[in-house]
């Protein structure tokens, strides 16, 4: 059974909540907000919509592909392959799906040639406390984690994203992301893809034992940071390129990373460009390109 509380969002309150992210929303994105608690994938679909937060239960499995398939005001779904489909979550304002603190929901799908989840036109989108990723084993994934499409003001927090997949984030069209704390591991292409972004800031996350052609692939994005990130033990073989890599030369494109630490990952470079990286007290240490002269 759903529990529905609507709650009053001051004005205030939405300024402290939305400043990590950028959030540039008028007062009357600060309306009545809705929070519904869901303990299916199927509630979980029937409760999308704006302005409302989606509590999702410890110790529940939100299994994706077992959903019928319809299309909605706030959903559709998109097929990948044949008989494998996309959820794909549109047009959703102010949109929360959030986990609980100690123990992150579930969310996955079988469909292994779809992301797990896609969101389109959802400005003021917020994922926090889950764990997303394939239900298949490794390396049968051709689809990606989350895409985000066309959407401004994003937060993503305490949050893991994993694979098989072939990157955790694949960004498009998007302004004002910020990703904490999160996890993004065991993807078999690359970690992040972003085109035609603006302002992209990790802090304090991990990305470890990901694989095989990309890194943190940059497309006419401008804005990024990372900030007390750890990046170690990931692949990107020779077609990749570069651990980080960007079509850009300009001094908005530059990749500046503050802290943390780069180690034992396995790529021709650091970075393509190489000046498109700026590292500032970061450790960089044990990585196959050390010492060939990059």
């Amino acid at each position: 059974m759903k529990r529905l509380v609507l709650l009053l969002v001051s004005v205030g309150a939405c300024l402290v909540g939305c400043g990590d992210r950028g959030d540039d929303s008028n007062a009357a994105d600060t309306a009545a907000r809705a929070v519904i608690e869901v303990g299916s994938a199927q509630e979980l679909l029937d409760a999308l919509g704006p302005n409302r937060t989606l509590k999702l239960r410890a110790g529940v499995e939100y299994r994706l592909d077992g959903l019928e398939r319809g299309v909605a005001e706030f959903y559709r779904w998109e097929e990948a392959l044949t008989d494998q489909y996309e959820l794909v979550i549109r047009n959703c304002r102010n949109l929360t799906l959030e986990g609980p603190a100690l123990d992150k929901a579930l969310i996955v799908t079988a469909h292994a040639y779809a992301n797990v989840l896609h969101f389109e036109n959802c400005s003021g989108l917020t994922l926090s406390n889950l764990t997303i990723g394939h239900a298949p084993d490794p390396g049968y994934c051709s689809g990606g984690v989350v895409a985000i499409t066309d959407s401004a003001d994003i937060l993503i927090e305490a949050s893991t994203l994993f694979g098989c997949g072939t990157e955790g984030l694949t960004l498009r069209g998007v302004r004002n992301l910020t990703a904490h704390r999160i996890t993004i591991t065991e993807c078999t292409y690359g970690i992040v893809s972003a085109r035609q972004c603006e302002g992209l800031t990790f802090r304090d996350c991990r990305f470890f034992d990901n694989q095989e052609h990309r890194g943190f692939v940059l497309t006419d994005t401008t804005g990024v940071r990372l900030t007390n990130c750890i990046l170690t033990e990931n692949t990107v073989n020779r077609f990749g390129q570069a651990l980080f890599k960007t079509n850009l030369t300009t001094p908005d494109a530059r990749i500046d990373i503050v802290g943390g630490r780069i180690n034992d990952n396995v790529a021709p470079k650091l970075a393509r460009p190489a000046d498109m990286v700026v590292l500032q007290d970061v450790v960089v240490l044990s990585n196959s390109w050390q010492g060939a002269g990059d």
